[in-house]
C-alpha cells in the first residue's frame, strides 16, 4: 500500500536516502550499504544540507507500523484526503518542528494531502534557495521565530532573490512577521500545484 511519511534523511557512499529504509550507493572499490525496511520509495529532501524528507514508500501495514513507532517519524493515513485527527496533531507537528519546518499553522482543518503540499512547497523553495546561493534556508529551529527585520539585510536580499526567482508575492511580508509566518506564505503559493514522486504524485 502507498503511505506518505516525513522522515530524516542519512549518507552513505555520498548519496542520501530516507533513514529506516534499506538502500545503498556506489562507493569504490565497495558497495556501501544502508540496511532498513525493504520496499520501493521515492523522496523530497529538504535541500542539500537539511537532512530532512518527504517519502512515499509501497509498504505492508507492519512495515508501516514499524515506521511510525519511530519518534522522528510523521506517517500520513492510506487516505491523505481526510483531516488530520486531534489525536495525530501532537505528533505531526512535533516532528515538523524539530525538523525546522513551521508546524503551528497545522491543525484540524487541514487535510493529509494539505500539509504535505505545503511541505513540498517549502522544499521547493530550499532546494531553489540552496541552488542559487549554497546556504541552508534555516540552520536552526530557534530561527523559525525571529522576525523579518532581525534576519542580517544581506540574508534577506537572498530570500527575496529566491522568492524572485519563482515569481512569488511577497509584498504583504512585513518587517514584525516571524520567518515561520514567511514561510509559510512562500510555501502557500506552490502549495496548490502537484509533486510527482514516481510512485504516486502527491
Amino acid at each position: 500500500m502507498i503511505r506518505w511519511y516525513v522522515l530524516p534523511v542519512e549518507q552513505a557512499g555520498g548519496v542520501r536516502g530516507p533513514k529506516y529504509m534499506d538502500w545503498g550507493a556506489p562507493s569504490p572499490p565497495d558497495f556501501v550499504e544502508h540496511p532498513g525496511i525493504e520496499a520501493p520509495w521515492g523522496i523530497m529532501d529538504y535541500s542539500g544540507m537539511m537532512d530532512v524528507c518527504i517519502m512515499v514508500a509501497d509498504v505492508t501495514q507492519a512495515q508501516h507500523e514499524q515506521l511510525v513507532a519511530e519518534s522522528d517519524v510523521a506517517g500520513a493515513p492510506e487516505d491523505i484526503d481526510q483531516n488530520i485527527s486531534a489525536v495525530a496533531l501532537p505528533q505531526v507537528q512535533a516532528v515538523l518542528e524539530a525538523m525546522r519546518i513551521p508546524a503551528d499553522w497545522v491543525d484540524t482543518t487541514y487535510t493529509y494531502r494539505n500539509i504535505l503540499r505545503m511541505v513540498a512547497g517549502l522544499f521547493q523553495f530550499a532546494q531553489r534557495h540552496y541552488g542559487l546561493h549554497n546556504e541552508e534556508l534555516i540552520t536552526s529551529a530557534a530561527q523559525l521565530d525571529l522576525r523579518w527585520n532581525q534576519i542580517p539585510p544581506d540574508r534577506r536580499t537572498r530570500i527575496i532573490a529566491t522568492a524572485d526567482s519563482f515569481g512569488y508575492d511577497y509584498s504583504e511580508v512585513a518587517n514584525q512577521w516571524l520567518v515561520r509566518r514567511i514561510l509559510k506564505h512562500l510555501a502557500d503559493q506552490w502549495a496548490g500545484g502537484s509533486f510527482d514522486f514516481g510512485l504516486a504524485i502527491l
